[in-house]
C-alpha cells in the first residue's frame, strides 16, 4: 500500500453523551436518530470538499485540503445539528468537535500521524455544541475565519512533549463572545475570573465581554 505525506485538515465530530441517549432511548431508536446526524455531517463534509475518512462509533474522522475547509464544516455541522428536532421534549442532541491542521500520512483511504492524534484530542476536550482547534489550524485560517475564534490556553495533551495552543471557533450568529486571556500577568487586576479545568489542572482567566454582531463565516 503506497503511502504519502500531505498537509490536511483532520476533523473529528461525536454526538455528546451518546451513552446516555442510548440508555433513555434504547438501542433501535438511539441509533436512528445518530445515524439521521452521521448522515447530516457526512453531506456537509462532502459539500466542502472533504471527505469521511471513516465512522467511529457515533462519530466520524473527516479530512480537508484547507483549514479553512474544515473551519466552515465544523461551523456548518454545528448548525446542522442545532436544526434539528427535539428527540424528546425540549432534548435536542449535540455534537462536540475538534479539528487540527498539518502533516499527516494517507495510506490508501486511512490518514495517519501525530496530526490525527491532535485533532482527536481536540475533539476530547470539546463541550457540547462546542468547536475546538489548533494554534496551527488557526495559523492556517484566512483572515474572515480567525475572526471567529479566540485562544482559551495552552494545555498539555498526552503524548506531546510542548503544550498545545487551543482555540475555541464560535459558530452562531450575533453571539456574544468573551474575550479570555487565558494566563494572570503578575499585578493583574482581581476582577472576576473564568477558570477551565483540565486533568485536575485549573488554568485562570480574566474575563471581559465583548459583543459581536457578525455572521459566522462561510467558505468560498
Amino acid at each position: 500500500m503506497a503511502e504519502q505525506k500531505t498537509r490536511l485538515a483532520v476533523l473529528f465530530a461525536d454526538v455528546s453523551d451518546s451513552t446516555r441517549l442510548y440508555e433513555a432511548l434504547g438501542d433501535t431508536t438511539a441509533f436512528g436518530k445518530v445515524r439521521v446526524i452521521l448522515g447530516l455531517l457526512t453531506g456537509i463534509t462532502e459539500t466542502l470538499r472533504g471527505r469521511v475518512v471513516k465512522t467511529i462509533g457515533d462519530g466520524i474522522m473527516c479530512a480537508f485540503p484547507t483549514a479553512d475547509l474544515a473551519a466552515a464544516a465544523a461551523a456548518e455541522m454545528q448548525s446542522g445539528v442545532a436544526q434539528l428536532p427535539a428527540i424528546e421534549g425540549d432534548r435536542k442532541l449535540t455534537i462536540r468537535i475538534g479539528y487540527h491542521f498539518g502533516q499527516v500520512i494517507q495510506a490508501g483511504e486511512d490518514v495517519y500521524g501525530d496530526s490525527v492524534n491532535v485533532a482527536a484530542r481536540m475533539a476530547g476536550l470539546a463541550l457540547a455544541g462546542q468547536v475546538l482547534t489548533t494554534g496551527e489550524a488557526v495559523h492556517s485560517l484566512s483572515g474572515n475565519f480567525r475572526d471567529w475564534v479566540r485562544r482559551l490556553d495552552a494545555l498539555p495533551v498526552k503524548g506531546k512533549s510542548a503544550e498545545i495552543e487551543v482555540y475555541e471557533q464560535f459558530w452562531q450568529p450575533n453571539t456574544a463572545l468573551t474575550t479570555i486571556a487565558c494566563r494572570e500577568r503578575p499585578g493583574a487586576p482581581t476582577d472576576p475570573r473564568l477558570g477551565l479545568l483540565y486533568r485536575g489542572r485549573e488554568l485562570p482567566s480574566r474575563a471581559a465581554s465583548s459583543s459581536a454582531a457578525r455572521s459566522p463565516p462561510t467558505s468560498s
